[in-house]
């Protein structure tokens, strides 16, 4: 499995620390309330941290590995939970949300609006850096990931979020460093430890990977990357039928990713179960190029006699 998952402007950074009016009003329709000082929103970790493991399962088994908090769609809290004080998590979600659906030009606005109540909360800033992210600005998104850490040195989703720019890079130890980090300071928090499990089990550390996998699967069963991440390493351990195992908990629709279906096919391969592999071989999706080497020597085994 050789992708990291991320764990949550066509504006400048300057113009993310102004005061300035962005409504678009005329000079004669600006009233005192443009210029009254809004109260800060204070950092309360209990309101600001989410783990994308905690959705509902009808969420995690859309993860995508390319996301930066393990899900391409974010909830919005509805109007009752804003009202029982979860402001801060839906307006951050949010903004998150929008980043997510590509819809940047809102959510840039939305940037703008929040800055006065929230240039001191270290969530506002991750995300301002993850909205960069998706849009491939890795070095604004890391100047907004430093900045969360300015108000919280011990945030940890940021620590997690510049593990994937180091990914994003091939900085491959430095992402490592950055994982630990993460999980130091979140042990119980399960996206930095899927994100330091994949990178051990890239690297072959298979021991800790499995251990990290292991516990995320203790508590939060049945996500299809954690499944395909065990699978994976029973079958780089020669366990194939326990890797067989992990692999036929998977639903079906996940097959086609090559992170997955290609080391199914690899093990019922080495099984002796030729047709199967073949089939499972058959349905995995070719059209990313950087598995295609891996495809091409997968389909060489599968097709031997």
């Amino acid at each position: 499995m050789k992708k990291i998952i991320l764990i949550t402007l066509s504006v400048l950074f300057s113009s993310c620390a102004s005061n300035r009016v962005r409504d678009g009003k005329d000079v004669d329709d600006i009233t005192n309330s443009d210029f009254k000082k809004e109260t800060l929103v204070r950092y309360n970790k209990n309101e600001d941290y989410y783990d994308v493991f905690d959705f509902p399962k009808s969420l995690k088994d859309s993860l995508l590995a390319e996301t930066l908090q393990r899900s391409s769609s974010m909830l919005l809290r509805s109007p009752a939970e804003e009202k029982n004080g979860r402001e801060v998590e839906s307006e951050i979600l949010k903004l998150a949300s929008l980043c997510y659906k590509g819809e940047f030009e809102e959510a840039f606005s939305i940037v703008d609006n929040l800055y006065r109540r929230y240039k001191k909360h270290p969530g506002y800033w991750n995300q301002v850096g993850n909205c960069y992210f998706l849009l491939n600005d890795l070095r604004k998104a890391d100047l907004f990931y430093k900045q969360a850490l300015k108000y919280d040195k011990k945030y940890a989703p940021a620590y997690n979020n510049i593990g994937n720019i180091h990914i994003k890079r091939g900085e491959y130890e430095k992402s490592m460093a950055a994982f630990e980090k993460a999980y130091k300071l979140e042990p119980y928090s399960l996206t930095p430890i899927y994100n330091l499990a994949q990178i051990y089990l890239n690297f072959g550390v298979i021991n800790k990977a499995e251990n990290l996998f292991l516990k995320i699967e203790r508590k939060r069963s049945g996500d299809p990357s954690v499944l395909g991440g065990l699978a994976t390493i029973y079958l780089f351990k020669n366990k194939i039928t326990e890797s067989i195992s992990f692999f036929k908990k998977i639903p079906s629709d996940n097959l086609e990713n090559p992170s997955i279906g290609l080391n199914y096919a690899v093990a019922l391969k080495v099984l002796g179960n030729h047709d199967d592999a073949q089939d499972i071989f058959d349905d995995v999706s070719n059209n990313r190029p950087e598995w295609r080497e891996y495809y091409e020597k997968v389909k060489r085994f599968v097709r031997e006699i």
